[in-house]
């Protein structure tokens, strides 16, 4: 069996904490939450694989003790960000740091899933955003930012050229609403709308009734 012990322990319901563990990417253990016992003493299970045999306990004093020392060691010296400052800086507040990572992993349709999750069109903003994410990039502490604006330029492009994803629209409700303006509100809506079963149509605004 290939997968780490956790991802079976969370197979048969039981859970054990952790902080650091994602299917996407490899076993580190850094957070230590996920600890188990086993004969050949405590160890982490994200980076252990099971195998016939092994005895395994999840709840013993000493795994539960090791489990809250590391949890207090993690809160006592956290400085890390919740909220990227990256994603705080986008007026979308799009998953910059997210659809970052699953770029670096070359999951480009998955990317602008994501994207398209806070806006439309990431192949234009690519183009032409002011990229403000680039400016709060922690990055600039070192030397200079992450290419966000081409980075998402190049995942935008990527989906265009191979298949664009696309929302899944449910079926009409029969319900209609007209969207003033083709801005980018006047833009989002519609697909907004649409994701809520409800057609719409975009009107120009006039200045006046003679126009």
């Amino acid at each position: 069996m290939e997968s780490p012990l956790i991802e079976f322990l969370r197979e048969v319901t039981h859970v054990p904490p952790g902080f650091c563990y994602t299917e996407e990417l490899e076993p580190y253990g850094s957070c230590r939450l996920c600890l188990v016992s086993t004969p050949r003493g405590v160890t982490t299970s994200c980076t252990l694989k099971p195998v016939e045999g092994l005895k395994v306990e999840t709840l013993t004093d000493e795994v539960i003790s090791m489990r809250k020392t590391a949890l207090e060691l993690i809160l006592s010296d956290h400085y890390g960000d919740c909220i990227g400052p990256c994603q705080d800086a986008c007026p979308a507040h799009s998953d910059v740091q997210g659809y970052l990572a699953l770029i670096a992993m070359g999951k480009y349709h998955e990317a602008v899933k994501l994207m398209k999750e806070k806006y439309i069109l990431p192949a234009v903003l690519g183009r032409v955003c002011p990229a403000f994410c680039e400016q709060a990039c922690r990055r600039n502490l070192v030397d200079e930012p992450l290419a966000i604006r081409q980075l998402k330029r190049f995942a935008a492009d990527y989906d265009l050229e191979h298949g664009p994803w696309m929302p899944e629209i449910p079926p009409s409700t029969g319900k209609r609403i007209a969207v003033i303006g083709g801005g980018p509100a006047g833009l989002l809506a519609p697909t907004t709308f649409a994701l809520w079963a409800t057609r719409s149509q975009s009107l120009r605004p006039c200045r006046n009734s003679a126009e």
